[in-house]
């Protein structure tokens, strides 16, 4: 019975899609300038033809749609993203724009699907670990914090304690005390929020920096910088819908990490197949390149967690 509902709204969905005549403007005058209009855009004025005053949901679909594409385009454009690698992109530098869903609306979207609303979703859900997420960070009142001659020793062991007898004290850096506030004065859920947020900023200046990555690696099959930032953009999409996808399984079934396994190997087959329709490149070549590309941006990565790490605790 279910399989045969899937089957009826496949069938239905694509009726529609082969069907699809675009909606005539809701009035034949421009309310701005009083020209007559010939499509949902004025050609005088560029303003788009839409009822202001209107139902709230109907106000966020017409909004939705003006703003970020959301008609029958996505499911065409999310269907090509995620099943033909690279060909997006392609097709974007080629000058065939207006059939899909700009690149940046749909990074914007899946970015704020990602940091908005999957992540704070995939909190704790527990009363237990709600509370527990609530205190903070460095309770004083268990882990006292001993301050000796070689740095910063936390921990509520009698060994501590001793070795707060022992040693000789000495006064804390201006760094330290910034450390130790943000650390007793800052609970769990509030440091966790304060990391996805500048973590969202992090990825929003390394997305452009991967495609200078791509440019520097293949500046011959690709002369300007927009070809490769564009190929960026759409990588970081589809990373972005996996990672919601992994969160979403957890939530919903759990289990074992093979789900996640197999959504690893398979954004690395992904982002080889990107390459390889993208440049025109052999599959070996591809192989090679994107492991080495890999490498470059996990280091730089890395030096990202580390600035996201110094900014959450000392800023």
């Amino acid at each position: 019975m279910l399989l045969r509902f899937l089957k009826y709204r496949i069938l239905k969905m694509k009726r529609q899609g082969k069907q699809y005549q675009p909606a005539p403007a809701p009035y034949t005058h421009c309310k701005n300038c009083g020209n007559e209009l010939h499509g949902h855009f004025c050609s005088v004025c560029s303003q788009y033809a839409m009822v202001a005053n209107q139902p709230f949901r109907e106000s966020v679909v017409s909004y939705l749609e003006n703003n970020y594409s959301f008609d029958h385009k996505l499911g065409h454009t999310l269907k090509l993203l995620i099943f033909r690698p690279g060909f997006l992109s392609r097709e974007y530098v080629n000058g065939r724009i207006a059939r899909y869903v700009h690149p940046f609306k749909l990074y914007f979207f899946s970015s704020i699907l990602l940091f908005g609303v999957a992540m704070p979703l995939h909190g704790p859900a527990d009363k237990k670990e709600i509370a527990e997420g609530q205190r903070p960070v460095l309770d004083t009142l268990k882990t006292p914090v001993v301050v000796l001659q070689n740095g910063i020793t936390v921990g509520s062991s009698k060994d501590t304690v001793a070795a707060e007898h022992k040693a000789s004290p000495r006064k804390e850096t201006a760094l330290e005390r910034r450390f130790i506030k943000n650390l007793t004065g800052v609970s769990k859920d509030e440091l966790n929020q304060r990391i996805l947020r500048y973590i969202s900023f992090a990825v929003l200046f390394l997305m452009p920096l991967f495609g200078g990555l791509l440019m520097l690696m293949f500046r011959k099959r690709e002369r300007y910088y927009l070809g490769h930032l564009l190929l960026s953009v759409h990588l970081h999409v589809v990373l972005f819908l996996s990672i919601i996808v992994s969160l979403l399984w957890d939530m919903l079934i759990g289990g074992e990490g093979n789900f996640n396994l197999f959504l690893f190997l398979a954004m690395l087959i992904y982002f080889v197949l990107s390459l390889s329709n993208f440049y025109h490149l052999g599959l070996l070549k591809s192989i090679l390149k994107s492991f080495l590309l890999l490498l470059i941006y996990a280091l730089i990565c890395c030096f990202a967690v580390l600035a996201v790490a110094l900014a959450a605790f000392l800023v």
